[in-house]
Order: structure tokens, then C-alpha cells, then sequence
């Protein structure tokens, strides 16, 4: 049985109150609640429980979902624009044609998540783990994907990573078809061409003759070394 708008916004002002820790709050329990088409825009769901509901075509654009549990859901076709998910397990969720343009994913647990012909652009993807995830015909134009974990993740694209690598042992991501590399907070997380990554490391490291830069610029010189050897390869 869907739940009514009236009945949603009932359990949202009871949610806010249970945020707020004032009296008459209760945590928002939507547990495989049929929610589908429901408008949620800018709904703070914050910590919700949100397990197996239907919120397919839902508008959740700008709803703050940090920390919320979303496994199992049905967010088919759902406007999510601008939503913060940071830190909310997405794992085993369905987002096929999901529009999360400029949605915050940081941290986010998308193990096993079908992301088939999602709008991810300009997302924040930064130390999402997205293993095993379905991306195919995605839309990952600009997307933010430094720290975040592919692997097993299915791909129209070639990405390769490198961990722990650097002063920060950080990750550092090549994607082939784009040639982009993306690396900490370079280029405000955007990064760049390969060459311009190669530019921008021999000028941090190789000016300083003393360890420990000398070690980082060895490691990132030969991370790029194996990046343009993938890169003739997927030219053959």
C-alpha cells in the first residue's frame, strides 16, 4: 500500500524532531514502504531507515540522506540532484536512469549497486566503494572519483588505480578513454591529462634531491610509466 504525502510529511516532522532530540520524535522507519512518485525535495531523512522501500521516480533532488540505510531500494529513474548520500549504505540498491547530477556519494557504500544509465555528473564519488557495482552507460562526465574503490566494477570504460601511493598514500585513478588522471585535490579533484600529471609531479618532486621526495617521485614516475604502457596497449 503506497503511504500518502500527508503521511510522509507526518513521519518527516516526526524525524526532524528525533534529530533534534525533542520530545514526540521518532526515527523514520520506511522500511520497504511504497513511496514511489512521492515528492521528497530537500526532505532531511537524515539516518533513516530506508531498507527495500520503493522510491522509484521519486523526487529526492537535494534531500539530505547522509547516513541513511538505502539497501535493497528501488530508486529507478529517481531525481536525486544535488542529494547528500555521504556515508549512506546504498549497497544492492537499484539506480538504473537515476539522476544524481552533482549528488554528494562521498564514503558512500554502493557494493553490488546496478548504476545502469545513471546521470553521475559532477558527482562526488570521492572514497565511494562501489565493488562489484553495474556502471555501464553511465554518465561519469566530470565526476569525482578520487579514493573510490572499482573494483569488480563493471565498466564501459578502462580504469586503472594505484593505492597507497605518495606522502598521503593516496589512490590514484587513470581512466584511458578520457585520458584523465585523478589525484588527490589536484585541479579542485578533477585532475587531468596524463601529461599534465606527469608536468605537475616532476615539479613537486624532482626540485627536491632529500628523501622522502625523492621515493614519491620514483613511485608516482612509475604509476605514470604503467599508465602510458595501458594506454598504447588500448590503442592496438
Amino acid at each position: 500500500m503506497k503511504i500518502t504525502q500527508e503521511k510522509l510529511n507526518q513521519v518527516i516532522t516526526s524525524h526532524g524532531k528525533w534529530l533534534r532530540r525533542e520530545d514526540g520524535g521518532e526515527r523514520a522507519n520506511l522500511r520497504k514502504a511504497n513511496l514511489q512518485g512521492v515528492d521528497l525535495h530537500e526532505a532531511d531523512l537524515r539516518d533513516a531507515d530506508l531498507r527495500g522501500a520503493n522510491l522509484r521516480r521519486a523526487n529526492l533532488q537535494e534531500a539530505n540522506l547522509n547516513e541513511a540505510d538505502l539497501r535493497d531500494t528501488d530508486l529507478r529513474d529517481t531525481d536525486l540532484r544535488g542529494a547528500n548520500l555521504q556515508d549512506a549504505n546504498l549497497r544492492r540498491a537499484n539506480l538504473q536512469e537515476a539522476n544524481l547530477n552533482e549528488a554528494d556519494l562521498r564514503d558512500t557504500d554502493l557494493r553490488d549497486t546496478d548504476l545502469r544509465g545513471a546521470n553521475l555528473q559532477d558527482a562526488n564519488l570521492r572514497r565511494a566503494n562501489l565493488q562489484d557495482t553495474d556502471l555501464r552507460g553511465a554518465d561519469l562526465q566530470d565526476t569525482y572519483l578520487q579514493g573510490a574503490y572499482l573494483q569488480g566494477a563493471d565498466l564501459d570504460q578502462t580504469y586503472y588505480q594505484i593505492t597507497r601511493i605518495g606522502s598521503r598514500n593516496a589512490t590514484t585513478t587513470y581512466c584511458i578513454e578520457k585520458n584523465n588522471v585523478v589525484c588527490g585535490c589536484w585541479n579542485h579533484y578533477r585532475g587531468g591529462t596524463l601529461a599534465d600529471f606527469k608536468e605537475r609531479v616532476k615539479n613537486i618532486y624532482d626540485n627536491y634531491g632529500e628523501m622522502p621526495n625523492k621515493r614519491y617521485y620514483r613511485q608516482y614516475m612509475a604509476a605514470i610509466e604503467f599508465f602510458e604502457k595501458m594506454a598504447e596497449l588500448g590503442k592496438e
